[in-house]
């Protein structure tokens, strides 16, 4: 009987400190239960590919196609897999590493939302490379080298403009404070950064809430990467004080300082819109983070909009999240 690999990898939450993992800084993330992106896999006679439902290219109607792309937008998951499968061999032929000469089908399941800054596309690039990995009957590649594979796979090979937070805690699984800082990658051969993990028990009581409609963020340009490439100080300050927000975060983790957590959550989201602007970050966005602290949360990005993280005392949390299903939000408690 062919033996069936399966692989699963779940959204991330960046908590505290970015967006200044692509600019030097220090962040904190974590991955949590509540969606999942699947990999299966299976020996085969020919290299197949199954698609999903983000890969359908036959529609009833062009009302159809349109619903299609705005809930899964206009590249499914196969390329991924591909981009993956190619950045796999590259790594074992520079590492000398023989494989085994047999082929597999490959398909993938993600209930990810898509656009949301939940990082559903690393989440199937990791899969694939761990269940390649198992098909090949490879020792585990450390999760520091295998983010710097997920990430080759998106800007090296699909020219997709991503950064390694998300990669980094996708491959370790766990709560992570990331230093991306020039002196940690020097103490790394360059490599990569100073990763450390820590007991999602650290946590506090959160939701993933997410707005009715899709992100803007990123449909706007933002001029933040050339500001800081040309040594603008207001951006350069900022990305600094991010990593601050994630030192003091793990700081007021270890100590259960939730009143301290939220001061610096809220302070995340702020700096992140004074420096890219509210056209940037978007009037929905905006709005969701507003309805969220005026009932009583935290609140700041995943990743770049389209859904937030709610921090809030337990007592408070679902009926947070009641009032704001109530709504038009999908808010959730985080499963970790």
């Amino acid at each position: 009987m062919t033996q069936m690999i399966k692989k699963i990898t779940y959204p991330r939450v960046g908590f505290l400190g970015n967006p200044s993992d692509g600019f030097g800084g220090k962040t904190i993330s974590f991955t949590f239960k509540n969606f999942q992106a699947e990999i299966v896999l299976w020996q085969s006679r020919e290299l197949k590919f199954l698609p999903n439902i983000e890969d359908q290219d036959e529609f009833s109607s062009v009302v159809d196609l349109y619903k299609n792309t705005q809930s899964q937008g206009y590249y499914g998951g196969i390329r991924l897999i591909k981009a993956a499968i190619s950045v796999f061999y590259r790594y074992c032929q520079k590492n000398k590493i023989k494989l085994d000469k047999k082929n597999f089908t490959i398909t993938y399941r993600s209930n990810i939302p898509q656009q949301r800054g939940l990082a559903g596309s690393s989440a199937i690039i990791i899969s694939t490379l761990n269940a390649l990995i198992d098909f090949y009957n490879l020792n585990k590649i450390d999760p520091a080298v295998l983010a710097n594979l997920a990430l080759e796979a998106e800007v090296k090979e699909l020219q997709i403009a991503a950064g390694l937070q998300d990669r980094v805690v996708q491959s370790y699984n766990q709560p992570v404070f990331m230093d991306f800082s020039a002196d940690a990658f020097k103490k790394n051969n360059g490599l990569y950064g100073e990763y450390k993990t820590f007991s999602s028990g650290l946590l506090p009581s959160m939701a993933v809430v997410m707005a009715p409609v899709m992100s803007e963020s990123g449909k706007v340009h933002s001029d933040v990467r050339n500001r800081f490439d040309s040594g603008d100080l207001e951006v350069i300050e900022a990305m600094s004080e991010f990593a601050t927000f994630a030192e003091a975060g793990f700081l007021a983790l270890k100590s259960k300082d939730l009143k301290g957590i939220g001061k610096l959550v809220n302070a995340n989201f702020d700096l992140r819109r004074k420096i890219y602007g509210d056209k940037v970050v978007g009037s929905e966005n905006i709005k969701m983070i507003e309805m969220i602290r005026s009932l009583g949360g935290a609140a700041k990005f995943t990743g770049s909009g389209g859904a937030a993280l709610l921090v809030a005392p337990e007592n408070k949390i679902e009926k947070i999240c009641q009032k704001l299903n109530l709504n038009g939000y999908q808010a959730e408690r985080i499963i970790l």
